[in-house]
């Protein structure tokens, strides 16, 4: 788990940094590059579609990889995937979690409870009963780029863990695990 400590904050810090700026500056108002006005922002409201789809980051630094995925699905239902590489061990540790959730447009508030947890280690899979059930409470913001949700900023309320994702066309995601995969 040292490696998963080493490179986790790594993921967390370099995916928020998009959000450390104030959606609306002290300063006075710039005026924009031709061409670039309002292609980035802070979507002032987050509404249930835009949740929709396949969101994923990802981290490397010297001692290994770490993917992280969510999917989110119109039925209420969704997948979050863990892959984390250790380099010295070679295979990888993949964490699956299944779960439901709602979404509070109002308080910007996602709701989610897990429904499945495995764990695949050396090529075994273990359920991890104790996670089934775990309810969170997480704040939504969002990153909008061309009026198209581009980036989330998810944030556990009770621990204030914050994780952020990138929309991805998931096609394109995994030709590039596909490509890395034959690479090692």
């Amino acid at each position: 788990m040292k490696i998963l400590k080493s490179i986790l904050p790594a993921l967390m810090v370099s995916s928020s940094l998009i959000f450390l700026s104030p959606p609306v500056s002290a300063a006075p108002k710039q005026k924009p590059v031709a061409g670039q006005a309002d292609r980035m922002r802070i979507a002032d409201k987050v509404g249930q579609n835009d949740l929709y789809g396949f969101w994923g980051n990802a981290a490397e630094n010297e001692e290994g990889s770490l993917i992280n995925t969510t999917a989110m699905h119109p039925d209420g239902t969704g997948v979050d995937t863990m892959i984390l590489t250790v380099k010295a061990e070679g295979k990888p540790v993949i964490i699956k979690q299944q779960f439901t959730w709602t979404f509070d447009e109002e308080r910007q508030v996602l709701r989610q409870t897990v429904t499945d947890y495995r764990v695949v280690k050396n090529g075994k899979e273990q359920r991890d009963r104790q996670e089934i059930g775990k309810k969170s409470t997480i704040k939504v913001r969002m990153l909008v780029v061309d009026n198209k949700p581009s980036m989330l900023e998810l944030t556990d309320e009770a621990s204030g863990n914050r994780m952020s994702y990138f929309r991805q066309d998931v096609e394109k995601f995994l030709n590039t695990l596909e490509n890395a995969a034959q690479k090692q």
